[in-house]
């Protein structure tokens, strides 16, 4: 057996006395076997006595002494052999990093001189002794090739006193992890390559200098094969597939096909991504190719290397501001995290959300030994502090302190530098600074561009037109957009952008326009939301300056093409540049007056929503919007109380909006819809209910987001009053346990089940393992019933648990009720049935047992509903010893009158259920009592009815259930959960609700 990771209490002091002058030498080990320590071979060389001191000046150290069981110089390395008296360990775990364009994150524990420190008095005072110097390192695999070592940038020490004295000295010895397994033991440090830079000789180059037999002794000490077949490769596979695919296609399209002439550029990128500054900043000229070498680098990273990117384009209105930088960088981070970022958040919040997301996305990187990369391109480009932006500028929302394994790299022309709004102390102020000098291909396409400019101002209406539509927009529009703009014929337009023109322009795909039109790819009635936009800054800013005044009627054009629109309603076909792109031009125009019209119109704001899949869009508008009021006309309070009521009514659009439809999207396969769905539902236990649903579903299909959304479920349901919806807390209890228990996370779980805190939900996870649990407060119930589902669903966990949850339930006879113990019972009894049928049986038996033990109605119908199905003539007996008790007394309680409903429901008695239900009805709702047992008894008379055949009077006691709730406390989950059951039943088609 092996375990991976780092384990501080293996990290060893190795103690050498010296033969020759008496002297002595410390390095650094590890115990990577029962009795075995991995060290440097330089460290023990000519060694008398040699000690390897385990968890120093802690509860558990131990020293020992140890004989030199194997060593090499030619790889500097050596294993030493220790007492293996109180020495269990498990195998540590060999990997191999291999010859790839790859950068890798890695971790060492040793005791270097830098770290000598001083007893406290009381422990001696006055001698001395190294602490341990934890390290996270980074490396480009193919650094230091020659050589056959790993070459780690890690941060350096403070100098020592002693300059002809390296401060790194005693870290040899030390292995290096990457991915939980060892790669390396740190050998030099090579005084030429500065304070920040360690060698470790490679575990996957040993082979290449060692004899058949002295691999085979190493291997046998080690307990590990060290041949390339038997190392795991342990640099992490991902790169772009955690990126959401909209973003990788954006990629694809800014990124050259080729790059030229850049090689020594990429190295020194690969580099950064390895070394241990935070910041970089390439700057350059306009056409230096600034762009091309960051989007190529994006979409060709080394491995290892996750990147996060956002270009910021002043020629698109839509593309040029913060908020939009903000927007795309959480979700990019969201898709690495495992998680949907909750939309729902006011501005004042969504900074923490940023910064928690990039948190969990490092981790999530680092766990598997990467690096994540932030690039932010064009930030000379931003727009945020002009009229209708965020005011912030991109600069400012660049995160300060960054976790060790990101990187952020960012491009610009020098001027205007820094923005004023960035705080002083930010990394970006004082960064390491590239000149990028332009390329000949940069040139090249420089001068093509601006010939190309001057010859489509040349062509005469057609290439003026073109040119004064995509400048006046400021953003992409499509073919059929510049077909209805310009009133001319597809085809003649097609042509125009294939030729020189082209050029001029960027758009998504690589298929000619006009080749797109002959194969029918692009028809009269096809919105092609593919949009063109200028090639690049400089060309937008030199249209603009070229036609000048004659802009406007471009514009005016615009402001028709969108008017016709929305005289139409907005209907489906409406371009997405007016939807999307059109508010924020009139917003860069300062026209206020058209930009409050757009974000008060509900009814474009319904296209949106039909469009996205969420309000989220129309509430960033409409904030965007009151944002450039406030700076513009803030004593305009009219339309400020317009806008307000106008978001209101859009955040509250979601009050009709029924949980189970999130759940259906979580089954189609369109997670961040349906999360984005469970979270509009405007009702608190809804909402609850379907985050819970969607977490179960997710974890079903091995989704990484199950976890996040069963404890964003579980918060949202400690919103809701225990007294109201004690049921529905319980049901979103035992979905969200089997969530997290399903997506590994069941420490989480049994904290969310019995309301541990953190440590002892760890610690009972070793219990559970080990069958020594033993939960036994009152949720024990929600989580033997959690285990029965997990069991249903194959998972092994719970097939681990089945004997001590049935002892669990004896053990827990005194804290249940019968009618509890009966449900719990008759739930482990179901799992048991496929697997052990005389076990299922012998709990069958039993839950008759206590269904008649007492003669009293609520359990007999309790054990009428749990042996239905398993059981149903003994059900049908139950449930007519109920209905005969009901009968006989004339003090029945309300409970009483219930359950034998149910009971007869369940006894296919419809019919005599209805009319006992009838007699209640008023009786339960003239006083205090409960609405619950009432609606849940008219759910199971409707499912008795469709078992029967009877579709219209299983629909009609569904309504009369539903409708029976009080409407300020009705619970659309609920209603759904009764409606699957009903439709499971067989009553598919629902009749009209009774008047």
């Amino acid at each position: 057996m092996s375990v991976e990771g780092l384990q501080a209490w293996r990290a060893a002091e190795v103690i050498v006395e010296l033969s020759a002058d008496g002297g002595r030498r410390r390095g650094s080990g590890y115990l990577v076997a029962p009795g075995k320590v991995l060290t440097a071979a330089h460290v023990v060389e000519g060694g008398a006595e040699i000690s390897a001191r385990l968890d120093a000046d802690r509860p558990g150290e131990q020293v020992a002494q140890a004989d030199v069981a194997w060593a090499h110089a030619g790889i500097d390395v050596a294993v030493l052999a220790i007492p293996e008296r109180n020495m269990d360990a498990e195998l540590t775990p060999f990997g191999q990093v291999g010859e790839q364009d790859a950068v890798l994150q890695c971790s060492a524990l040793g005791f270097p001189v830098f770290k000598l420190r001083e007893y406290a008095h009381e422990r001696g005072g006055g001698s001395r002794y190294r602490d341990s110097a934890h390290i996270h390192a980074s490396c480009t695999v193919l650094a230091n090739r020659r050589e056959g070592t790993l070459d780690l940038a890690v941060p350096p020490p403070e100098p020592g006193q002693d300059k002809a004295r390296s401060p790194w000295e005693g870290m040899s010895g030390a292995v290096v992890f990457s991915s939980g397994h060892i790669v390396g033991v740190i050998t030099k440090h090579h005084r030429s390559d500065g304070p920040g830079r360690l060698a470790a000789s490679r575990v996957d180059r040993w082979v290449e200098q060692l004899t058949n037999s002295e691999l085979r002794v190493l291997e046998a000490l080690l307990g590990h094969g060290l041949t390339p077949d038997a190392l795991p490769d342990v640099i992490p596979p991902y790169g772009l597939s955690l990126i959401n695919a909209a973003y990788r296609e954006q990629l694809t399209d800014t990124a050259p096909e080729q790059l030229l002439g850049r090689e020594t550029e990429l190295e020194r990128l690969a580099a950064f991504c390895a070394g241990t500054e935070p910041y970089l900043w390439i700057q350059g000229p306009p056409w230096a190719g600034k762009t091309a070498l960051a989007a190529w680098f994006a979409l060709n990273p080394p491995r290892g290397v996750v990147p996060v990117w956002f270009f910021v384009t002043a020629r698109s209105a839509g593309q040029a501001d913060s908020t939009v930088w903000r927007e795309a960088v959480t979700y990019q981070l969201a898709a690495i995290a495992g998680r949907e970022p909750d939309p729902r958040l006011p501005a004042t919040a969504q900074d923490g959300e940023l910064s928690l997301l990039l948190k969990q996305a490092a981790e999530r990187v680092a766990s598997q030994g990467g690096t994540l990369l932030l690039i932010v391109d064009g930030l000379d480009e931003d727009r945020s502090h002009e009229r209708g932006g965020s005011g912030r500028s991109v600069a400012r929302q660049l995160p300060r302190r960054l976790p060790p394994n990101v990187r952020v790299l960012v491009t610009g022309r020098p001027q205007p530098g820094v923005p004023s709004d960035v705080h002083g102390d930010h990394p970006l102020r004082g960064c390491e600074r590239w000149r990028l000098s332009p390329s000949k291909a940069a040139e090249h396409t420089r001068h093509e561009a601006e010939a190309d400019l001057e010859l489509a101002l040349a062509l005469g209406d057609v290439g003026h037109d073109l040119l004064g539509l995509l400048a006046a927009a400021h953003g992409s529009l499509t073919l059929d957009d510049l077909r209805e703009l310009t009133g001319r014929p597809g085809y003649d337009i097609a042509r125009c952008l294939d030729g020189s023109f082209g050029r001029l322009l960027r758009r998504a795909g690589s298929s000619s326009v006009s080749s797109m039109l002959m194969e029918g790819d692009i028809g009269s009635d096809h919105v092609d939301s593919r949009g063109f936009r200028f090639a690049h800054e400089t060309l937008f800013r030199t249209a603009l300056d070229r036609l000048g005044p004659d802009l406007g009627p471009y514009r005016e054009r615009i402001h028709a093409w969108g008017a016709r629109y929305s005289e139409q309603g907005w209907p489906a076909d409406t371009p997405a540049y007016l939807l999307h792109g059109y508010p924020r031009m009139s917003l860069a125009q300062s026209d206020l007056r058209r930009a409050v019209a757009l974000a008060t119109d509900t009814c474009r704001h319904d296209r949106l929503r039909t469009d996205t899949g969420s309000d989220a869009a129309a509430l960033v508008e409409i904030e965007a919007v009151r944002a450039a009021v406030c700076a513009e006309a803030p004593d305009d309070l009219t339309t400020l109380a317009v806008l307000a009521a106008i978001r209101d009514m859009v955040t509250h659009n979601n009050a009709s909006l029924h949980p189970a439809v999130a759940v259906a999207y979580a089954r189609l396969g369109e997670v961040r819809r349906a999360i984005g769905l469970a979270r509009s539902v405007l009702r608190t236990e809804d909402r609850a209910w379907g985050l819970a649903r969607v977490a179960r579903v997710l974890a079903e299909r091995g989704d990484a987001r199950a976890a996040a959304a069963a404890r964003e479920a579980m918060e949202t349901a400690g919103a809701v009053s225990p007294v109201l919806h004690r049921t529905l807390r319980r049901e979103v209890i035992r979905a969200s346990s089997v969530a997290l228990t399903m997506a590994g996370a069941q420490s989480d779980a049994l904290a969310l089940v019995h309301g541990l805190a953190p440590d002892t939900a760890r610690q009972a996870q070793a219990e559970v393992s080990s069958k020594s649990y033993k939960p036994s407060n009152e949720n024990a119930l929600e989580w033997l019933l959690a285990l029965a589902e997990l069991t249903a669903v194959g998972h092994r966990q719970a097939l681990q648990l089945l004997d001590q949850a049935e002892n669990l339930v004896d053990a827990l006879d005194k804290t249940l009720s019968p009618e509890d113990r009966i449900r719990t019972l008759s739930a482990l009894a179901a799992v048991h049935a496929p697997l052990e049928p005389e076990r299922a049986k012998r709990l069958y038996a039993l839950i008759a047992e206590l269904a008649t033990e007492e003669n009293e109605c609520m359990r007999l119908s309790a054990g009428a509903r749990a042996l239905r199905e398993a059981r149903p003539s003994i059900a049908a007996h139950l449930a007519a010893r109920a209905a005969q008790l009901t009968e006989e007394s004339r003090s029945a309680t309300h409970g009483s009158l219930l359950a034998t409903v149910e009971a007869l429901a369940l006894g296919d008695s419809p019919e005599t259920a209805q009319r006992l239900l009838e007699a209640v009805k008023n009786r339960v709702f003239s006083g205090p009592q409960p609405w619950g047992s009432f609606v849940n008894a008219c759910y199971t008379v409707a499912e008795s009815w469709a078992r029967l055949g009877d579709r219209k009077a299983a629909w009609e006691a569904f309504f009369r259930g539903m409708c029976a709730q009080p409407h300020d406390i009705r619970s659309t989950g609920l209603v759904a959960a009764a409606a699957e059951g009903l439709v499971a039943a067989g009553a598919r088609e629902p009749t009209e609700p009774p008047t």
